[in-house]
Order: structure tokens, then C-alpha cells, then sequence
């Protein structure tokens, strides 16, 4: 299934090579990465806080955080970076929620997550290989840095 170079396969992927529309598709992995994990920052930040005591994002605050602590263990550099991504998709999130309300974050963050994911495996069968993340789950961990 993976193992031709995705032109050399002949039919819809000679058409695709053909029209230009491989860079497209191949870096729909790139766009991809990112959509899911702001869709998962925004889909933890709808989950109901318990009590008074906390506000609305502590999931997604709590999941950054171990992400943060994760990468920055295993790269001070890349953990300052992600942090920052980490704390600018917070924000995107947030804002999102204030103007549009938790509906439509939750909306939104379902409907990102899906097609993005559609598009990050369209994007690895057009590439010719198999995602990382299906022979070990910490490249999911990976795949955002």
C-alpha cells in the first residue's frame, strides 16, 4: 500500500503529479499538524471545570502545561517554542470562545479536528508513507514540534 513513490503508482497519482496538485496534498500535512492540535486545545477547553474554584480552559491549560514540561525535557529550544505556540493557540482559543461562546468553539473545534485529520492521512498516502504515530503513539507528542 505505502511502498511505490506515490507518481510511479500510475492512474489518479500520475494525474495528481501531472497537475501540480502533489505539493498541495503533500503539504497538507504540514497545514494539518497544526489545525489538530489547535482542535484539541479547543476541545479540551470545552470540557465542564468542576466547581467555582476553576474557570473554563483549565483542561487545555493542564494538558499544555505537561506538553510544555514534555518538551522542554526533551529540548530547552524547542520546549520555549512550543510553549509560546502553546500559549498563542491558548489565546486564538479563548478569544474564539469569548466572541463566538463555547458552542461554536466546540463546533468548530470538532469540525477542524475531522477534516484535519482527513487531510493528514490523505496527505502521508499521497507522500507514500505510514504515519509514525501508528507504530508509536509518542510521535503524537512529536508530530506538533
Amino acid at each position: 500500500m505505502y511502498g511505490k513513490p506515490p507518481c510511479q503508482r500510475g492512474g489518479f497519482f500520475v494525474w495528481v503529479c501531472s497537475r501540480k496538485i502533489w505539493e498541495l496534498l503533500r503539504n497538507s500535512v504540514v497545514v494539518a499538524v497544526p489545525a489538530i492540535l489547535w482542535s484539541v486545545i479547543a476541545l479540551l477547553c470545552c470540557i465542564p471545570t468542576p466547581g467555582t474554584l476553576f474557570r473554563d480552559g483549565l483542561w487545555a491549560g493542564l494538558a499544555m502545561a505537561a506538553a510544555g514540561a514534555f518538551y522542554v525535557r526533551a529540548s530547552r529550544p524547542l520546549g520555549v517554542g512550543m510553549v509560546v505556540v502553546f500559549l498563542l493557540l491558548g489565546v486564538l482559543t479563548h478569544a474564539v470562545a469569548v466572541v463566538f461562546g463555547m458552542r461554536v468553539l466546540l463546533v468548530a473545534a470538532i469540525v477542524v479536528f475531522v477534516i484535519a485529520w482527513i487531510a493528514q492521512f490523505v496527505g502521508h498516502r499521497v507522500e507514500g508513507r505510514k504515519p509514525s504515530f501508528l507504530t508509536d503513539l509518542t510521535y503524537l507528542l512529536i508530530g506538533p514540534a
